[in-house]
């Protein structure tokens, strides 16, 4: 009787903790009020959300050899002629582009870094590689900090208006010659939609 009493008492006392904690956890509050994200027209909380949902697509550069290190998970754009590139099939529930990102890993610290972008999309089954695109030449991508990653919006070069769900995209940096400061690893592309 004496262990049924204890078992009793340790299990309301093991409750009544879960129950305080989740009452006081500023995290379980705000999971509620906001962390809902464009998930349709809703209101939960007294937040509205209007919208579709929102998207996301990360399509890494891969960097196969004998050398590849975490740190080096993609691919080293520091001498001329050098470039990197990666693909994405954009997804079939895209309506609109919120941004397209360059993730970089710059390996030195510089005023400014300037890198060469080429864009290219068309349809995958039916449609040339480069039936849309933009090119720029010694895109400035700001102050840099070795070692510490950087999103880089590129959405100027797509045409929202032609970008459809089921193109595929492709971009393709490379080493600005002419101004010789590019030492980075082209880390992929981030697709965020509606």
């Amino acid at each position: 009787m004496k262990k049924l009493i204890a078992i009793i008492l340790t299990s309301v006392l093991l409750l009544s903790m879960l129950i305080g904690c989740a009452a006081n956890d500023p995290i379980r509050e705000d999971f509620y009020t906001t962390n809902i994200v464009n998930s349709g027209d809703i209101t939960t909380n007294s937040l509205t959300v209007t919208g579709g949902m929102t998207g996301e697509v990360f399509v890494p550069v891969y960097y196969a050899g004998a050398t590849a290190t975490m740190e080096s998970a993609g691919v080293l754009i520091d001498s001329v002629a050098e470039k990197g590139a990666a693909a994405l099939l954009v997804p079939q529930n895209f309506t609109t582009i919120i941004a397209i990102e360059l993730i970089l890993l710059p390996q030195a610290s510089e005023n400014n870094m300037y890198v060469d972008i080429i864009t290219y999309y068309g349809a995958y089954d039916g449609e040339a590689h480069n039936t849309h695109g933009e090119t720029a030449d010694a895109r400035d991508i700001g102050t840099t900090t070795s070692a510490q990653n950087l999103a880089h919006d590129i959405s100027d070069l797509i045409d929202e208006g032609t970008l459809a769900a089921g193109d595929l995209l492709s971009v393709v940096l490379s080493y600005d010659g002419p101004v010789a400061s590019t030492n980075l690893i082209y880390r992929g592309i981030r697709l965020r939609y509606n």
